[in-house]
């Protein structure tokens, strides 16, 4: 049975904390790419409405 180790398993509690540094680093890269689709997703929109062309815009393509 596979799953997360106990901290009596670990070795250390460094070892602990440089996993839960890895992930937060992991987390806040994600986030950081959300933002920036987020932003452009918005520059689009804005563009389009902008132009008087649509209100529709596919921002995955």
């Amino acid at each position: 049975m596979t799953g997360i180790p106990s901290l009596n398993s670990t070795g250390s509690d460094t070892s602990v904390a440089a996993r839960t540094d890895r992930t937060t680093v992991a987390v806040s890269r994600a986030l950081q790419e959300k933002k920036k689709e987020a932003e452009a997703m918005v520059r689009l929109i804005e563009g389009a409405s902008a132009s008087g062309k649509g209100q529709i815009v596919n921002y995955q393509a």
